[in-house]
């Protein structure tokens, strides 16, 4: 039997390299962003996944998503929450508006995916989270407070979870990339230093070797930075 891995943000970036990865395995890909089905051809990634809108900050859209996945594949192995957005001003340029869309998409999105693919994990006594975090949540930067906040939370979310789950044969790993060539980045800072960050297929190959670890084995948190070290 195939098993089902649902990976969200899934449109560009590492969510994107974690779809191409798992779509050359032997796995059911469910690839979710808030309009991945429109935009699904321009990905280059054929027809195998299935693709879902979803909002992750939004609990019907979760449960609409938990639905369609459920009724396609009849269970969810592997979830993945890996959508994030970032805005990266100083605490005193940083609006409540700013503020609470981080928190939203960051920390209730991976609240909300969990919670709700928890039950059927249960039932099936085995399933597996992964987190997709930020070096920004161990380390403070300049101008990352509340991006900092958002990951820091959630990093903290994964950890209880990972105590309160374990006894149900559920695992809960945090991924914690630092500096990564994705878009979350100002197109200046790409330019100057994509050279020495990590690429999006990086983080990709840690989540699927994690992933595919013994069954009685767990690697709770993998911190990755490029070679050199933060920017």
């Amino acid at each position: 039997m195939k098993k089902t891995i649902w990976i969200t943000g899934a449109s560009k970036g590492i969510g994107l390299a974690i779809v191409k990865k798992f779509y050359s395995g032997d796995w059911n890909v469910v690839a979710s962003s808030r309009s991945i089905e429109e935009n699904f051809e321009k990905l280059d990634i054929g027809d195998f996944p299935l693709p879902i809108n979803c909002d992750v900050s939004n609990e019907l859209d979760v449960q609409n998503t938990v639905k369609k996945i459920y009724e396609k594949f009849g269970r969810i192995d592997v979830l993945v929450n890996n959508a994030g957005i970032g805005i990266f001003k100083s605490i005193s340029d940083t609006t409540s508006e700013d503020f609470m869309v981080q928190i939203n998409t960051n920390l209730l999105g991976t609240f909300l995916c969990s919670k709700n693919v928890i039950p059927y994990m249960k039932e099936q006594s085995k399933g597996i989270i992964v987190n997709v975090i930020s070096v920004a949540a161990i380390k403070p930067f300049v101008n990352s407070g509340s991006y900092g906040a958002s990951k820091a939370a959630t990093l903290m979310l994964s950890r209880v979870m990972r105590e309160e789950l374990k006894q149900f044969n559920i695992k809960v790993i945090s991924i914690i990339p630092g500096a990564t060539a994705t878009d979350i980045w100002n197109p200046k800072v790409l330019e100057k230093y994509s050279e020495k960050m990590m690429k999006p297929e990086d983080v990709a190959d840690v989540v699927f070797s994690t992933i595919n670890q013994p069954d009685n084995v767990i690697t709770e948190e993998v911190i990755l930075r490029p070679i050199t070290g933060d920017l």
